[in-house]
């Protein structure tokens, strides 16, 4: 039996990071947002997503850990 994230388990956890950026880039709308890029994390650090200042997500990076490991 192979152990991995799951193609379904990986898009729950790529959708889950779209929602939180797009709260960001809500919340920067709202007042002067910090002119600086904004770095968020998620399962336990193996998940890095950095939005740019204009509101754009500038880089997505996800460790090769998490595709080999369930996401128990």
């Amino acid at each position: 039996m192979a152990s991995g994230i799951r193609g379904d388990e990986f898009d729950e956890l790529f959708t889950q990071a779209r929602q939180a950026v797009e709260q960001i880039r809500q919340s920067g709308r709202e007042g002067d947002a910090a002119r600086e890029p904004i770095i968020a994390e998620a399962a336990d650090g193996l998940v890095h997503a950095v939005m740019a200042p204009t509101g754009k997500l500038a880089e997505i990076t996800v460790a090769p850990k998490l595709l080999r490991e369930g996401i128990d």
